[in-house]
Order: structure tokens, then C-alpha cells, then sequence
């Protein structure tokens, strides 16, 4: 009997946690059917049927290729889940990642009527009088949505993306039962809690939310059609905003052929190579802010000739930190300046305990020796090193933003498109006079005044006040009441913490000292090599080297206090 009540219990327990225990039933059946049983038998599931054993006929195929076709099977959620994963090769295997990308392109469409009837919802009863033509036959389905061709009635060829109906219950309910199967594996399988489970899935569910809403697609494609306007050959569609809406995407259509058949069709592939590296170069180093997938299904090459780019639903952002950081780290690799790329990559991580920064560096020297020294250019692969390099990070204890990971990923399609179709030319050689532009950027007159303002306003306010409280103890000294306590009884907190003032309060005025003369100098003439001002360079990373010697002093005398 209590072995029926702990049963029944757990039962309960799995129902009050799901919403929809069918879904979940419907879900560990398909898992079991593709071989998951040995993963779900750990998960102990009672109330769920029981777990149905593997298929024959995919008993022979890879693990990995059986992950693929339960993820089909089980629908929207999880065909984005795994083209997600797709992208994640720092943390799951290659092959897994090969098996996933698959996905982007084998989804069964929705029938036409369910479409009409979205369209019905979204855009109003009137929306068929705005169309002369409409494409009952798909031109590409996917996990979200699907597009169709049509013709407005000014004569404008157009592509609308729609919304399958339907979705949002559907990934709300699945995204419900993929928490709790989170939760429920790092409770049952503790050597699971360093993939934080729980704080992937709640990316992804953010990303996929976000992606839901075609009103920040249609934002997205504007703001890159604005960016990219910059440099001649580039094409982004325009957005009908009058036929658009949060489930309906309306774009101008543009005609052309992949890029994976401009060669055969009599392309100049330096001249398309040029400035699709130009294009990909301006929205990962310049504008901060570039294409998530960027692979040749998104790149259309058009008479003219021009490079048209479609499908900004997947985009990234980088901060002016973020920037320089990646630059910095691109930078050390073109050099192979192992020193750099470690400690650029030590800094963006962020430390889930205490990390040994010389067994760091030193694997990353070894890997830079294994991957960059000896090779020519054009011989360099920056992908798999970014991957080691991400991979390696994460087995030391940092975790990586999101932000880098999915810009080295565009990083590493980028690359992947060019060694595919553009073997002539070497994408570190195409970014090389980029990287080195940004990095004169990042020290030229501009950005150094820019910084220099920022920190004096932070020490502004200490050295507003270091006259008035020198006074006060001038003061108070003349007139008798100046007063220095000293007890016998000492406490080590109150010490660490005085010294810890002290050391600061020097740290700042040596700083601020730096940062004024580092001001001053600017006007002065002084040797610039590479639009690089010297003197002012110097005096400039003196005071944030300064700055950094007294913390680390500060942190290094309280923790000998602590042990003492």
C-alpha cells in the first residue's frame, strides 16, 4: 500500500507540474519510440503510459539522426529547439549540431485554408482586396511559419511570412513541459547541473517568444536595410508595414538565384565575395548589431549585380565593450598573440566559481599552437577555433554571454560560406584591414576623450570633495578636537576594510592625476603612428593600470589579514 501512495503521489505531483499531462504522454512516447527510453527510465514518471520501445526500422540509425527525426515529430517547439542546438557546438557534440541543421528545411507545410484563416484574423476581413495574385503552393515552410508568393494590386511583387496557426498554444504548452523535464533531470541527474539546463531553456523560450512576434522582424529588416545602405551591391528587402501585423510579414520579393548557383550561372565570385565579406564585416564590427544566420539559403545574388539579403528574424547585438572585445580577440588570432586572446576571453566569461587563469592561458596557447602556428593565412580555420576556444572556456568554469556565442557563430558561418563557395578568398585576409581599422578606433582621439570624460565623472565627485574634507581635518586639528581613537583590541574586519578606504582613496587620486594629464596632452603635439597619439595612449592605460594594481593590492592585503 504505501508503495501505491508514493506512486500515486508522485502521480499528482507530475500533473499539478504540467499543464497538459497528454502533451507530456505524447511527447516520452515519441522519445521512446527514436531509443531515449534509457534517459526517461531515469526521470521516474509515474501516472505517464508506459514508455514505448524503440522503432525498428530506426534501430540501426545514429543517435543523433533519431534526435532529429523525434524533434520533427514533435512539432514547432521543438524543430526551433533543435535549430537552436544547431548553433551550439560548445557544448554539444559536432555531429549532434550536423544532425540538427537538417531541420531548417524539412518541415511539412500547413494546409492552404489554415493559412487563409490567419491571414483572416490578422490582417481583417478586407485584406484579399490589397492582393491582385496570391500563391496557394508554398515557396518554403518552416517551424514558425510559412511563406507564400503574391502580387499586390499596385503591381508589386511581394512574400508574405505567415504565422502557423495555432503556434502559441503550442509552444506555450511545450515550453511548460520542457521546464519541468528541466527541472526534473538535474534533480535526478546532478552531473547535468553544469549545463545550467534550466538557464538554456530560459533563452530559449525568451529567443522563441521574441521570434513569435513578426512586428520586430519587420524592425529588425529596416534598421538593416538602413545600415547596410552604406555599401554599394548590398539589397534588403522592403517592408510593406500596411500588410503586416504580429503574425503576418509582408516583404518585397526579390528575384535572383542562391548563391550556390551564382558560380555555375556566370557570377564574378570575387566581386560577390567582396562584398558579402564587406556586408558581413559592417554588421559584426562596425554596427554591432548582424544577421544570426547568415548562411547561402539567406543570400540571394540578383542582375545588376547586387547581394540581396533576406530572413532577419535571428539577429544579434553587441555593446562598444563586446566590440572591442571580439576585435581584440579576432586581432590576437590574425597575430596569433596568444596572450591576448586568453585574456580578452578570460574577461567577457563569467566565472560560476574560482578559475585558475594560467592553466587557462595555457591551454589557450597550446590550442593557438595547435590551430594558428605554422599556417599560412588562407590556411587558418577560425571556426573550430572559436569553438575549442568557447568549449575550453566552459570546461574552466566561465560562461560565455549569449551575445558572443551567437557572434562567433556568425563568425563561423561566415567562414563556412566562403570556404564552400568562395575558395579563392580567405576571410581572415577580408576582415584583417577591418579589425585593424577598429582597433585604431578604439584608440584614436575620439573614443580616447570619450573615455577619459567617463572616468573623470566618476572621480569627479571624490576629488569635488577631497578639499572641503581636507578643511574639516585641518580644522578640527587647530582647534584642539582633532582625535585619533586607538583601542588595543583589534578587529580584523575594521582593519581590512579601513585599509580597503585608504587604498582606494590613493587609487583615485593617482588615477584621476593620470587621467587629467592624460586630458592635457591632447592638444600637445606628440608622435602618432598609425593616427595612434602617444603620449596620451600611455598616460591614459597608466591610470587604468594604476587603478587595477591598487585593487588588486587592496583584495591581496585583505586576504593575507583573513589568514593571519
Amino acid at each position: 500500500m504505501p508503495i501505491v501512495q508514493r506512486v500515486m503521489r508522485t502521480g499528482a505531483q507530475v500533473a499539478g507540474a504540467v499543464r497538459d499531462v497528454g502533451r507530456l504522454t505524447e511527447i516520452v512516447q515519441v522519445l521512446g519510440k527514436n531509443g531515449f527510453g534509457f534517459v526517461l527510465d531515469r526521470l521516474h514518471l509515474p501516472g505517464i503510459d508506459r514508455i514505448r520501445g524503440i522503432d525498428p526500422s530506426r534501430e540501426h540509425l545514429p543517435l543523433p539522426e533519431r534526435a532529429r527525426l523525434a524533434m520533427e515529430e514533435l512539432g514547432p517547439t521543438f524543430v526551433k529547439l533543435g535549430q537552436v542546438l544547431s548553433t551550439r557546438d560548445d557544448i554539444i557534440p559536432v555531429t549532434w549540431c550536423e544532425a540538427f541543421e537538417s531541420l531548417q528545411d524539412n518541415v511539412k507545410p500547413v494546409e492552404f485554408e489554415a493559412i487563409r484563416a490567419q491571414l483572416l484574423a490578422s490582417l481583417g476581413e478586407d485584406h484579399e482586396e490589397a492582393f491582385e495574385h496570391f500563391d496557394v503552393e508554398p515557396l518554403a515552410a518552416a517551424s514558425m511559419a510559412q511563406v507564400h508568393r503574391a502580387v499586390l494590386k499596385g503591381g508589386e511583387e511581394v512574400v508574405l511570412k505567415v504565422q502557423r496557426p495555432g503556434l502559441k498554444r503550442i509552444i506555450d504548452t511545450d515550453l511548460d513541459i520542457l521546464r519541468f523535464l528541466a527541472r526534473r533531470l538535474e534533480k535526478q541527474v546532478p552531473e547535468l547541473m553544469v549545463m545550467d539546463l534550466q538557464g538554456m531553456l530560459a533563452d530559449f523560450e525568451r529567443s522563441i517568444k521574441e521570434e513569435m512576434d513578426f512586428r520586430r522582424e519587420a524592425d529588425y529588416t529596416d534598421r538593416f536595410k538602413r545600415n547596410l545602405s552604406v555599401i554599394p551591391g548590398v539589397y534588403v528587402p522592403m517592408v510593406y508595414r500596411e500588410h503586416s501585423s504580429r503574425e503576418v510579414l509582408c516583404l518585397e520579393f526579390l528575384a535572383g538565384i542562391k548563391m550556390r548557383e551564382a558560380r555555375s550561372a556566370g557570377f564574378d565570385m570575387a566581386w560577390l565575395g567582396r562584398v558579402y565579406f564587406q556586408a558581413a564585416a559592417q554588421m559584426l564590427f562596425v554596427d554591432g548589431f548582424f544577421h544570426g544566420d547568415l548562411h547561402p539559403g539567406n543570400v540571394i545574388v540578383m542582375e545588376g549585380p547586387r547581394l540581396g539579403l533576406i530572413d532577419f528574424g535571428m539577429a544579434g547585438f553587441l555593446s562598444e565593450e563586446m566590440k572591442d572585445n571580439v576585435c581584440a580577440i579576432l586581432y590576437g588570432v590574425a597575430q596569433k598573440d596568444f596572450r591576448t586572446v586568453a585574456r580578452v576571453m578570460f574577461q567577457v566569461g563569467i566565472p560560476k566559481g574560482p578559475v585558475h587563469y594560467t592553466m587557462f592561458e595555457s591551454e589557450v596557447m597550446e590550442l593557438m599552437q595547435r590551430r594558428l602556428v605554422g599556417r599560412a593565412m588562407g590556411d587558418i580555420q577560425v571556426g573550430p577555433f572559436l569553438t575549442e576556444l568557447l568549449q575550453g572556456a566552459i570546461r574552466h568554469g566561465l560562461k560565455v554571454p549569449n551575445g558572443y556565442t551567437m557572434l562567433f557563430k556568425a563568425i563561423m558561418t561566415t567562414e563556412g560560406l566562403a570556404k564552400d563557395l568562395l575558395p579563392e578568398m580567405d576571410p581572415v585576409e577580408e576582415f584583417r584591414p577591418v579589425l585593424e581599422k577598429a582597433v585604431r578606433a578604439r584608440f584614436s582621439r575620439e573614443r580616447l576623450t570619450r573615455d577619459l570624460t567617463v572616468h573623470l565623472l566618476s572621480s569627479e565627485q571624490l576629488l569635488r570633495r577631497l578639499p572641503i574634507v581636507g578643511e574639516q581635518i585641518i580644522a578640527e586639528y587647530e582647534a584642539g578636537r582633532f582625535r585619533v581613537p586607538v583601542t588595543i583590541q583589534t578587529n580584523p574586519t575594521v582593519e581590512r576594510l579601513a585599509d580597503r578606504r585608504l587604498s582606494m582613496l590613493g587609487a583615485a587620486i593617482v588615477e584621476a592625476a593620470l587621467l587629467l594629464g592624460a586630458v592635457m596632452s591632447m592638444d600637445k603635439p606628440q608622435w602618432t603612428p598609425l593616427g595612434i597619439p602617444v603620449i596620451t595612449t600611455l598616460l591614459f592605460l597608466a591610470a587604468m593600470a594604476s587603478a587595477v594594481v591598487m585593487l588588486v593590492l587592496v583584495f591581496w592585503r585583505a586576504r593575507g589579514r583573513i589568514e593571519e
